[in-house]
């Protein structure tokens, strides 16, 4: 989309009210008129933020930039700048399914920083969603390794001794089932749970 079609795109909608729920003009008017983030529409309407990510690129609706004033969530400078460019560098030591989890964690809006070393353990996990929720992705092939095997229970126990919740989502998962499901599925409820208790 080009920078002369996007100044023009708002005025061609009608926003009257008997404009489509879920429709491209109802997205565009929570989105960028009303400057609601996916997810304060996600629990407002009740609409998985996985949904309304796929919906953003069906109808090509741009997105805000992470850094933007608009954006309401922290985000790891460094994975933003390759994902926003659309150029993730498999290069800089990341995985294919560690940047499938990062791509998905930002089309979904979550908080988070990758590749976390957490204050004073030395061990690092692939990532970690704001404020307590560590994830690790792990390869089918080395993560069965005895040595891989031993350091995975000392992450574990780790994270449960330092009061953090710990998902693991495994690359044969990835296959079977998709990112976007697994973190509706796993990470999303921890999110909600949070956020309730946050509130009680």
């Amino acid at each position: 989309m080009t920078e002369a079609r996007l100044l023009i795109y708002a005025d061609e909608f009608d926003y009257s009210e008997d404009a489509s729920y879920l429709s491209e003009e109802w997205l565009w008017r929570k989105y960028w008129d009303e400057m609601m983030t996916l997810e304060e529409i996600s629990a407002e309407y009740h609409i998985s933020r996985f949904e309304l990510a796929s919906l953003m690129r069906q109808y090509e609706i741009p997105r805000r930039a992470v850094n933007s004033d608009f954006t309401k969530l922290s985000r790891s400078r460094k994975m933003t700048a390759h994902y926003q460019r659309g150029d993730i560098d498999f290069n800089k030591g990341y995985t294919s399914i560690e940047v499938a989890l990062y791509e998905a964690l930002s089309e979904l809006d979550l908080p988070y920083e990758e590749q976390f070393s957490p204050d004073g353990y030395s061990k690092i996990y692939d990532a970690i969603i704001f404020p307590d929720i560590l994830v690790e992705i792990h390869g089918d092939y080395w993560h069965s390794l005895p040595t891989a095997l031993i350091n995975d229970e000392e992450k574990l126990a780790w994270a449960h001794d330092n009061n953090y919740r710990l998902v693991v989502i495994w690359e044969h998962e990835i296959s079977e089932f998709g990112i976007g499901q697994l973190i509706e599925s796993r990470i999303l409820p921890l999110m909600e749970r949070t956020e309730e208790n946050d509130y009680s």
